[in-house]
Parts: C-alpha cells; sequence; structure tokens
C-alpha cells in the first residue's frame, strides 16, 4: 500500500504517560502546507482528454479540473493506480503498463502517451520527481509484485537529499532467474547513472537484487556507496529444487497483492499446507473473499500474478552474493506468514557484516509506514553522511 500523502515532523507529540498523541500528531500533519496543484488550471478539451478524465474521476471520486494535476496529489495510492490501469485497459486499444503509467502521471502526458500510440519510455527505470544532475541517485528494485510504486513515500520525503529512481521488474519473461535480471537491470543503471554517485536498495525481493546489481556494477567496475535491504527474505536452500505448487504460488501472490498478514487473510495457513487446486480457482476464489476487487479484469490479474510467479521462482533458486559496498539491512519485527521456501536475510546470512537496524512492523508496513517506523529517518541520516563524504 502507498499513501497518498506523506508529513515529516521532527517529534511525535506525546500524551503525559508516553504514548504518541494521534489527536495532537493528526492536528500537526493538518497545519502542514500541501500542494494543491498546479497554480494554472487547464481543463481537459480533447476527445482522450476528456476520457481520460472520466476514468480518472470514477477511481479517485473526485473531480479532476486541470490535465496538469498528478494522479497521487489527487488521493490517488497503489490500488486505486490497479483500478485506473483496469479502467484504461478497458477504454483504450493501446495497452499501458503500470510503469508507463507511473511515468506519465497526469492527465496531459496519458493523453499524450496514448495519441501517439507508442511507449513514451520503454526503459524499466521509473525517475520520482524531476531529474536533478547535482544528486545521488538512489536506485530502489521492485519486490516480488514486479511493480514500484511502493517507494512514492519514500521519494517524497527524501527529495532533497536524493533522486530516487524505482527499477521496475523486466517484462522479459526468459529473464527467470536473480542474477540475469541483476545483469539486465545493472546494464540499465550504468546507461542512466552517466558516471553519477549511486546507491542502491529495496525492500522485500528489491533488498536480494539489490544485493546482486551491486555485485555486477562492482565487477563492471562502477562503485556502489551504499546498499540498503528492507526485509528481505531469501531461499532456505537454493541448491534445492522447493516444492512450490501453482496453487501456493497464486495464494502467496493474492496475499502480496492485497497486503496481508496471515491473521488478516482467513484461512490462509489450511491453504498453503494442503491446497494443490490451479490457480485460476485460486484467484476466483481471492475475489468472492473481496481480497481481488471484483472491477479488475482478468488479463491484468493474471499478467501480474505471472509476474510474480516468475521472481518467486527466481529467488527460490538464488544464492546470496554479496557486495563489497556498505550494507545496511532493515529487519522487521513481527514476521508476516510464512514465505514458501524462504527466510529473512538475517537468518540465512547471520554473520555478513553490516549496519542492522530492527523495525516495529511487520513485512508489508516496514515499507507503507517508512515515514513513521525508524526507516526514513536511517535513510536520511545515511544519506546525509554520504553527502558529507562527497
Amino acid at each position: 500500500m502507498v499513501p497518498s500523502r506523506i508529513v515529516s515532523v521532527d517529534a511525535f507529540p506525546l500524551t503525559s504517560n508516553g504514548k504518541v498523541d494521534a489527536k495532537a500528531l493528526k492536528a500537526l500533519a493538518e497545519q502542514r502546507p500541501i500542494s494543491v496543484g498546479p497554480k494554472v488550471v487547464r481543463p481537459a478539451k480533447t476527445k482522450v482528454e476528456k476520457q481520460l478524465r472520466s476514468c480518472w474521476e470514477k477511481v479517485l471520486g473526485v473531480p479532476v479540473p486541470s490535465v496538469d494535476h498528478e494522479f497521487f496529489s489527487l488521493g490517488g495510492d497503489s490500488i486505486k493506480t490497479v483500478h485506473l490501469l483496469n479502467e484504461l485497459m478497458q477504454n483504450f486499444d493501446q495497452p499501458i503498463t503500470l510503469e508507463q503509467l507511473y511515468q506519465n502521471s497526469n492527465i496531459k502526458d496519458q493523453a499524450e502517451f496514448f495519441e501517439k500510440n507508442q511507449h513514451k519510455n520503454g526503459s524499466v527505470l521509473v525517475a520520482f520527481g524531476e531529474e536533478d544532475e547535482a544528486k545521488p541517485l538512489l536506485y530502489m528494485l521492485h519486490p516480488v509484485g514486479g511493480a514500484v510504486m511502493c517507494y512514492h513515500g519514500l521519494a517524497q520525503v527524501l527529495t532533497d537529499q536524493v533522486q530516487l529512481v524505482g527499477v521496475a521488474a523486466a517484462p522479459d519473461m526468459s529473464l527467470n532467474t536473480v542474477h540475469d535480471l541483476a545483469e539486465y537491470y545493472s546494464n540499465e543503471i550504468i546507461a542512466h547513472a552517466n558516471s553519477r554517485d549511486i546507491m542502491l536498495g529495496g525492500w522485500s525481493m528489491g533488498g536480494v537484487l539489490a544485493l546482486d546489481v551491486a555485485r555486477q556494477l562492482e565487477v563492471k567496475g562502477t562503485s556502489v556507496s551504499q546498499t540498503f535491504t528492507i526485509d528481505s527474505w531469501v531461499s532456505t536452500d537454493p541448491e534445492k529444487e522447493q516444492q512450490v505448487s501453482d496453487g501456493q504460488l497464486a495464494l502467496g501472490f493474492v496475499a502480496d497483492f492485497a497486503g496481508l498478514a496471515d491473521d488478516n487473510l482467513e484461512s490462509y495457513t489450511r491453504l498453503e499446507a494442503g491446497w494443490k487446486e490451479s490457480p485460476k480457482k485460486v484467484l476466483s476464489w481471492a475475489r468472492s473473499e473481496g481480497y481481488i476487487p471484483s472491477d479488475i479484469g482478468d488479463e491484468l490479474v493474471s499478467s501480474r500474478f505471472d509476474l510474480f510467479s516468475r521472481n518467486y521462482k527466481a529467488l527460490l533458486g538464488h544464492k546470496v552474493v554479496w557486495p563489497k559496498s556498505t550494507l545496511s539491512i532493515f529487519t522487521a519485527t513481527a514476521h508476516c506468514r510464512e514465505m514458501m521456501g524462504l527466510a529473512p536475510l538475517t537468518e540465512i546470512w547471520p554473520n555478513v557484516s553490516r549496519v542492522e537496524k530492527t523495525v516495529d512492523a511487520d513485512h508489508f508496513t516496514i515499507i507503507s509506514q517508512a515515514a513513521t517506523n525508524g526507516v526514513v529517518s536511517s535513510l536520511r541520516e545515511t544519506c546525509d553522511e554520504f553527502l558529507e563524504e562527497r
């Protein structure tokens, strides 16, 4: 889940007994200025712009007065982005991916994308915010689901220090190992960075990819100053073929899609232990239970599941490669459901030299609530130290 807005505060207001004062915190947030959108309102004029505005307003539930408004500034989040993607797939013949949707994040840019009937940017790299060559680059690798919108909140609060660039999942399904994916991503990063300072990181599978990409960049003569992993899980036995059924993968996809821990997903343990149903039946069950919204089309769900399966299988067969760069590992205190064939990075590799930080969160809230659980403050400190040493 991606919050639609993050507010940075110097300290949490506390009650007399030392707990966070939720009411005071809310009032403090409301006092902070927020972006109200573009200064010049340019209403939709062309047929495509008006069609897009209709899709946006259906998903967001609010008027969209200007084609320059950004989706997230109007209350968009990761789930609403998937809903919007589904609407666009139903209303336009030209296909568009989640990453291309993010790269074209207002109606004006989306209209140009569809009117030209060609990909505006076929790269897996998704830049958050305006390009600033004076800032170091922080590349955040995608989690197992493949999308990078989970890093939107981080990009907002780190914008003064770094240029954050998401690395979305490669669509080429023949890249079916972590090493193959990392090789592809490292080449993309070298071409994009153009000799600028580089930091790497990632949540979940993204952390494992970041380690491999960092090592490959080092081998290719490109230095990496810092590498971060955020609650990353790795294979418990990469040398052994893991017996994970397609039905189990589908169930894992449902939990990942909805961002659910095992106590939120009824019957998860029972189903994981013995259900050998086809993915189609699992996904149908997920729709009936409301874990996958009914208005998100089968084609979109199927394509995201295929990507999830490719990435999960790649994780199961991967042995971690450690880079030479400084390593910081963030680990959640509360483990979510047991991930099939995977365990936390620190459990499998307990003796690797690193700076380790434990975060009071579960696998999903460690990234969705990064602004308040200590992850952002730690990243800020690391970025500040790096900037001072430049």
